[in-house]
């Protein structure tokens, strides 16, 4: 196993959304969708976005967790959330 993966093992395989209002708008579909995408980028750019967007840790919470700089999971944060939007608007486009 590298480095990072050790911190996921114990993570559900299925996003940890509280259900509300705004949430209950977007479908299991999608959710699902949008899940499997993030995981598609493969480690540590869904790692960082997982921890930051599911549990909401901070920068420096995630850098200490894998054992990298805050500079490095920022820049990692932002260059995933860029693929992802690409993919997500391609998505959009059919």
């Amino acid at each position: 196993k590298d480095e990072h993966s050790e911190y996921l093992d114990e993570i559900s395989t299925e996003p940890a959304v509280n259900e509300t209002p705004e949430s209950s708008v977007v479908t299991k579909h999608e959710r699902d969708y949008l899940w499997n995408e993030v995981l598609k980028l493969g480690k540590p750019d869904s790692d960082i976005l997982i921890f930051q967007f599911f549990y909401r840790k901070t920068a420096a919470e995630i850098a200490e967790l894998l054992k990298t700089t805050v500079t490095a999971v920022n820049k990692r944060s932002q260059r995933a959330r860029k693929k992802l939007k690409k993919i997500l608007e391609a998505k959009e486009a059919f």
